[in-house]
């Protein structure tokens, strides 16, 4: 998620959470979407306690940064209906460090830096920028 580009943050996140409903299928790509949606009950389904207070506090932040373009500024009018959720600050990316939020019901939502650093350094060992397009023909 990006600012406009005359004061450019990048907050990076990342969805720690398999569906309770989908036990048996690994996460998988996009599987935030049905929180972001919160579309359970379209597929004939219902969050449990713990995924309905995760969708509160994913769609606080979301709608913070699509409101005023930083997830951590909350609105006078809106701060009591939030604060039961505690809130932490959702640092942007910076030049020295990759912050990064981690959603989850497992363990406490919070900001991490150097999430999955072993995977990221691997990838960039093996140079995958200029790894050719192997269904060219």
């Amino acid at each position: 998620m990006a600012k406009d580009m005359n004061s450019s943050y990048v907050y990076h996140y990342y969805f720690d959470h398999a569906l309770s409903f989908a036990e048996d299928i690994p996460m998988f790509h996009a599987e935030d979407l049905p929180f972001f949606f919160q579309s359970a009950s379209a597929m004939g389904l219902e969050f449990t306690a713990k995924e309905k207070n995760l969708i509160d506090i994913y769609s606080a932040y979301l709608a913070n940064f699509i409101h005023y373009g930083d997830p951590n500024t909350i609105s006078d009018e809106v701060k009591p209906k939030l604060a039961n959720l505690n809130l932490v600050r959702w640092n942007p990316i910076d030049s020295r460090h990759l912050h990064t939020m981690v959603f989850s019901t497992t363990e406490t939502v919070e900001c991490k830096i150097g999430i999955r650093q072993k995977q990221c350094d691997f990838l960039d060992d093996i140079g995958y920028y200029n790894v050719p397009n192997m269904n060219r023909k």
